[in-house]
């Protein structure tokens, strides 16, 4: 978690890092802390649909105060991406590879940030 809660630090557009550390918030029931996180990953990756269906099932965990919220993060994550309309209402790692072409014994160029790298 310290290892995603830096990278989260370093670059707020990292927003894998922010999915997975809001996914290991919510498995061990910080619910505002994975909500915040996962509110991260959405703002820095607003067409990544795995981060807002996750929100969307944080956020139903949550109760009947959060319900529209809830269906309206996870039926647009579905508009973006029908295959998550058969995933388990679990919150998800994401598992994907992301090819950065960084070299990792120069430091990153000027300006260099992860919401600037292809899937």
């Amino acid at each position: 978690m310290a290892d995603y809660r830096r990278a989260v630090a370093s670059d707020p557009t990292n927003y894998p890092a922010a999915n997975d550390l809001g996914v290991l918030l919510a498995d061990q029931g910080h619910a505002a802390a994975a909500v915040a996180a996962l509110r991260i990953a959405v703002g820095a990756g607003p067409d990544y649909p795995l981060a807002r269906f996750n929100l969307g099932v944080v956020l139903d965990r949550e109760g009947v105060t959060h319900a529209l919220e809830s269906e309206g993060d996870r039926a647009q994550a579905i508009r973006m991406d029908p295959g998550l309309a058969d995933n388990a209402p679990v919150p998800q790692f994401d598992n994907g590879t992301v090819i950065t072409e960084l070299d990792l014994a120069r430091p990153p160029p000027p300006g260099w940030h992860f919401a600037v790298v292809e899937r």
